[in-house]
């Protein structure tokens, strides 16, 4: 979240950083509330929130496993259904969610999170082909899983695990970009676009 809100900050006219629960409806809904008056509509939702729980399939917590749903999967998709009506009515807009590699291939010990990643990626393929007849967009962007702090604060700091549990972070930019590809794949020595 301080990196966004250390980009917002130098450009508060075209970004805003909002740090929330998604798994929260109030939050949920405040979060988008906030951004439309901010901007006077939402143009490029990042749905960015995730969370993992490092163990074999069966012997993860059921409390554990459905969090990671919650936040990754179903958390991100409530945020898709605030802020698509408005930009339905504006016949504008793209939406952006952060799904790493997981979401492709999954780990030993990862199955959860993975399984939460494959969702959120076929969600975004369905959305993708429903909104792109009426001029919106929705594409994934897939870092590599070694990529992201969340990987490293997940497997170094297992004692700070829980704390975890509801972290996320949403933000909300207003583009006037036109031609965005579906989908980015990332690693760390190149970036393509491949278009799903």
């Amino acid at each position: 979240m301080n990196s966004m809100s250390g980009l917002a900050a130098r450009y508060p006219d075209r970004a805003l950083a909002i740090g929330l629960d998604v798994t929260q409806l109030q939050q949920r809904i405040a979060a988008v509330e906030r951004a439309q008056a901010h901007f006077g509509g939402i143009d490029v939702p990042v749905n960015n929130a995730g969370i993992d729980f490092l163990g074999a399939v069966e012997e993860q917590r059921e409390e554990d496993y459905r969090a990671q749903f919650e936040v990754n999967f179903f958390g991100v998709v409530a945020m898709l259904r605030l802020v698509l009506p408005g930009m339905r009515r504006r016949q504008s807009g793209t939406i952006v969610n952060i799904s790493p590699m997981d979401g492709i291939a999954s780990l030993p010990v990862n199955g959860y999170y993975a399984s939460s990643k494959f969702a959120l990626q076929g969600v975004t393929e369905s959305l993708w082909q429903e909104i792109e007849p009426i001029g919106l967009r929705a594409f994934l962007v897939e870092p590599d899983s070694s990529q992201t702090r969340g990987s490293t604060a997940t497997i170094s700091e297992s004692a700070g695990m829980m704390s975890l549990r509801k972290a996320g972070s949403w933000s909300a930019r207003r583009s006037t970009s036109q031609s965005m590809p579906r989908r980015y794949s990332t690693n760390r020595t190149t970036a393509r676009a491949r278009q799903s």
